[in-house]
């Protein structure tokens, strides 16, 4: 079965089951994340003095546990973290704390609501996702190069004509554009290699197997592709 739908499902059910299969093939070495207790949801809840959205709520009951995949690089906070600033609920921080994602005050009350970007102050914020339950996705893509069972991956410099090559060669997968503050973040790929774009600046490849990255390779090199890291062993 094909893993990755030509469009985000709608449901956020089936987001759920997409992000478990996405889990599943792609932190092969991580156990599968498990959810995190009601309590410790509840108990979040009754400090902040206020509802958790049910599409957070969802994500830290069903995966909340697994930080060999939220915490990697960025972190996803656990609920005792989770904090209130300058009218946005903060439940993930970038590894340096250079930003912050977090969801409107005033959209707590929709079953599945944006998702904002902040710089360090948290005071200046834009439009990072529509939804909490596409931004789980995209924050789970964002993750995979760094995943503990990756044996076959390469990172480099980006131009824009190896971007466009990657564009013809690569299907977009159905997560969106991340918009983080210094490039644009977009998932080309299939079920056997995912490529993260950073603008035209630059690219990971992960793959599941040595001919995916190969491949890869041979399609770049001849575009003067010249890898930072290269890892095919």
């Amino acid at each position: 079965m094909k893993l990755f739908p030509s469009e985000l499902p709608a449901s956020r059910g089936e987001r759920w089951s997409l992000l478990r299969a996405v889990l599943d093939r792609w932190f092969p070495s991580s156990a599968s994340p498990t959810g995190l207790a009601d309590a410790e949801l509840v108990a979040a809840e009754q400090r902040l003095g206020l509802k958790l959205p049910p599409a957070l709520w969802e994500w830290y009951a069903s995966f909340g546990s697994g930080d060999a995949v939220w915490c990697v690089q960025d972190r996803l906070r656990r609920p005792d973290e989770l904090e209130v600033s300058n009218g946005f609920l903060l439940f993930a921080v970038e590894n340096q704390t250079c930003w912050y994602w977090g969801i409107p005050l005033g959209e707590l009350q929709s079953p599945d609501p944006p998702v904002f970007l902040s710089n360090s102050s948290a005071k200046a914020w834009e439009r990072e996702s529509d939804s909490v339950s596409r931004f789980a996705l995209q924050y789970a893509m964002l993750n995979v190069k760094f995943g503990d069972g990756t044996r076959f991956t390469a990172n480099g410099p980006l131009t824009s004509t190896q971007r466009s090559k990657i564009a013809l060669e690569y299907a977009l997968l159905p997560f969106g554009e991340l918009h983080t503050p210094v490039f644009p973040t977009r998932f080309h790929g299939s079920d056997e290699i995912v490529v993260e774009l950073e603008g035209d600046a630059w690219v990971w490849a992960t793959a599941r197997d040595q001919e995916s990255l190969i491949h890869l390779d041979a399609l770049l090199t001849p575009l003067g592709m010249d890898w930072s890291e290269f890892c095919c062993d």
